[in-house]
């Protein structure tokens, strides 16, 4: 090879790496609000003495801000947690939710019944399902829509779409449930939060908002750009990451020297922690 090939070489090589990086760089999409993914799990936080994270700015919530909404995320759940969740918890046992959307939806999973639920609430999401209001004079009553085949162990899009009085939940681009309200809710779908601590081991992460009723061609167009033939997010993978290979690294100390229980913060947002054995 001369000189020359060499230095076009050379260059070739840079202007791809160029290429890389600015794909690499690029900005999200509008509708993404946030990318992740996010480990959550009982105990976990997000963000330090944080168990609710607001995933929207003040510009964001603004420009959602209504009652025509479609919301959606990813959501992956560990195979053990079904075997931690009590079977009879339709008696005595309150899930949390793990995103709401202003004070007026909450969703919720079920890892031992694989199944989701989202409630249309008129009070505070940030309690337990099943203590919201009562009916009330003039105010809308909980309405609960049940989404069953939720897998676990595998990749699950939740997307829900709010038009006036009607309301629909896709699971994975497919419709899953719809319900006509009474009546449409008083408050408006404002805003975005994230429990970093719910019922459940796993990870959450691809959140869309946008200010309209998708249709169900959209949802499913959005679903199959988005994921994979096997179904997964096309987000970072966090095994490929430096968080992610300090985790494995940490992992394999504590079990070959015993050396556990110390603390590392590898990023803004996420932590690595393991218990003494």
């Amino acid at each position: 090879m001369t000189f020359r090939q060499k230095i076009a070489l050379t260059i070739m090589i840079g202007i791809a790496a160029f290429v890389i990086v600015l794909w690499w760089l690029r900005r999200q999409p509008k509708d993404i609000v946030y990318l992740g993914p996010v480990d959550v799990g009982p105990g976990k936080q997000v963000e330090p003495d944080r168990q609710w994270v607001p995933l929207l700015n003040a510009d964001q919530i603004a420009k959602t801000a209504g009652n025509n909404i479609t919301c959606s995320f990813f959501v992956y759940v560990k195979a053990d947690s079904a075997l931690r969740m009590p079977l009879n918890n339709d008696v005595g046992f309150n899930y949390n939710y793990i995103v709401t959307v202003g004070n007026t939806m909450g969703i919720m999973v079920d890892p031992s019944r694989q199944k989701c639920s989202v409630d249309i609430l008129q009070s505070s999401p940030a309690k337990p399902r099943g203590t919201t209001i009562p009916a009330k004079s003039g105010m809308v009553p909980l309405r609960t829509l049940e989404v069953p085949q939720f897998a676990v162990a595998k990749w699950n899009q939740i997307t829900v779409c709010v038009e006036g009085r009607s309301v629909d939940v896709y699971l994975n681009g497919k419709l899953a449930s719809s319900a006509v309200m009474d009546n449409v809710p008083l408050a408006m779908f404002s805003g975005l939060m994230l429990n970093g601590s719910p019922d459940f081991e796993g990870q959450v992460c691809l959140f869309q908002l946008w200010k309209e009723r998708r249709t169900s061609a959209q949802i499913l167009e959005n679903y199959q750009k988005h994921t994979d033939l096997r179904g997964k997010p096309d987000v970072p993978d966090p095994e490929l990451t430096f968080a992610g290979a300090w985790e494995r690294f940490l992992k394999a100390s504590c079990e070959k020297t015993g050396i556990c229980g110390f603390p590392v913060r590898v990023g803004p947002m996420q932590y690595v922690e393991y218990e003494f054995a």
